[in-house]
């Protein structure tokens, strides 16, 4: 994943948590917020209880090469923020993939 997709900013962070909306499943919490940059932007959230910090970090690659690979399902111009839960470390990387993939579709049919 490129770093211009990537938010930094802090107060785009706590907006997209206060006001956007939410899918969840056992895994993942994603926060979205339409934007008007006409492009996708992507935050990543991951807690002290996943891991230490190579864990965490292993998470978030994961995460950023299943969006790279599905980009279609982001395709939208929103800010998106996912947070990990604890639950994630139990599961494959194939398991992350197939969670991660079907939230994402079960949100857009729910939105048409």
């Amino acid at each position: 994943m490129k770093k211009y997709k990537i938010i930094k900013d802090s107060d785009i962070f706590e907006k997209v948590i206060k006001t956007g909306k939410i899918k969840k499943n056992k895994y993942y919490n994603i926060f979205y917020l339409e934007n008007d940059l006409n492009k996708p932007l992507f935050g990543f959230a991951v807690g002290k209880k996943i891991g230490n910090a190579v864990t965490r970090n292993k998470n978030k690659r994961q995460i950023k090469s299943i969006i790279d690979e599905h980009e279609y399902l982001f395709s939208k111009p929103y800010y998106y923020i996912i947070m990990l839960k604890k639950d994630i470390n139990d599961i494959s990387f194939g398991e992350k993939r197939n969670m991660l993939i079907s939230l994402m579709q079960e949100g857009e049919q729910n939105e048409k």
